[in-house]
């Protein structure tokens, strides 16, 4: 019962999170509070009951896990602070129905813990292609500065670079691996296109005044050679940052402009790999 109310309350969460972060760009706050303490709650209370303390240990170190992991992703500029937070609360639910004894679907190969993610990256695929392609279309210099991006030398050597394993198979007559292989160009070149997106459709100049609590900043803010906000700050600004960040402006300090960060609305892709993860197990086996 612990486990089937534990599911519930991530997936009605999750929900939630998705509607917002498509409506509005953003994930509160509370929302991933809420599912990450609520499930460690859960976690608590299973071990309390069965007197087993890895019920609570163990789903506190798959959340941990994916914390570190998620937070990595958000370093590198791919996700947003709420995707991060979001994604600990899936590894402690993970965690939690592992140790209950779930009985995990198609999973012989790969466990669950790394079937969420792949499961995470197959649905993505489609998701944002479409997503980085519709914003192509809306924003034509993503187009123009994505063609002059696959120019350069660096670019096209990384390119052919990652034609050589499919060469190898080949030549090595392994004609199994050689259309497997034949993804990771595709794979370079997409990655180019999805940096390129990055830096001209996923970052938005605004007025100072327009900022909100929960921005994050796509550049370090730095007055007088001392940086007062980092664009790495996954819980991203307060409203005591933005307050100040106003009055910065207001005393000719910086820019009464500034440019934030805003990727990929991810939510729903949380949302999707858990249920195929908890129901389909890994959608590869």
């Amino acid at each position: 019962m612990i486990v089937f109310w534990a599911v519930v309350l991530t997936c009605a969460l999750l929900f939630i999170a998705s509607w917002i972060d498509l409506m509005t760009g953003e994930i509160p706050d509370r929302i991933t509070k809420t599912l990450f303490g609520g499930l460690l709650l859960f976690s608590a209370a299973a071990a309390f009951v069965n007197r087993d303390p890895f019920m609570f240990t163990t789903p506190f170190i798959v959340g941990a896990c994916f914390f570190i992991v998620s937070a990595i992703l958000f370093f590198l500029g791919q996700w947003g602070g709420g995707d991060v937070k979001i994604t600990a609360g899936v590894g402690v639910l993970l965690g939690l129905v592992s140790r209950m004894g779930y009985v995990w679907p198609n999973m012989d190969l790969t466990p669950y813990y790394l079937a969420y993610w792949m499961n995470m990256a197959f649905i993505s695929i489609p998701y944002v292609a479409v997503y980085t392609l519709v914003l192509g279309f809306m924003r034509p210099n993503v187009f123009k500065q994505f063609l002059k991006n696959i120019r350069e030398h660096r670019t096209l050597f990384l390119i052919g670079f990652s034609f050589i394993p499919s060469l190898l198979s080949i030549i090595l007559a392994i004609p199994n691996a050689t259309g497997l292989y034949l993804m990771l160009p595709v794979f370079t070149v997409g990655t180019v296109y999805l940096k390129t997106c990055e830096r001209e459709a996923l970052m938005k100049e605004i007025p100072v005044s327009g900022l909100s609590e929960g921005d994050i900043l796509a550049q370090d803010l730095v007055v007088g050679g001392k940086k007062l906000f980092s664009k790495r700050n996954i819980e991203g600004l307060t409203s005591e940052d933005v307050e100040r960040i106003i009055c910065l402006a207001g005393r000719g300090d910086i820019s009464e402009n500034i440019t934030i960060r805003w990727g990929v609305k991810f939510a729903p892709i949380l949302m999707f790999a858990l249920l195929a993860t908890i129901y389909l197990g890994s959608i590869f086996e």
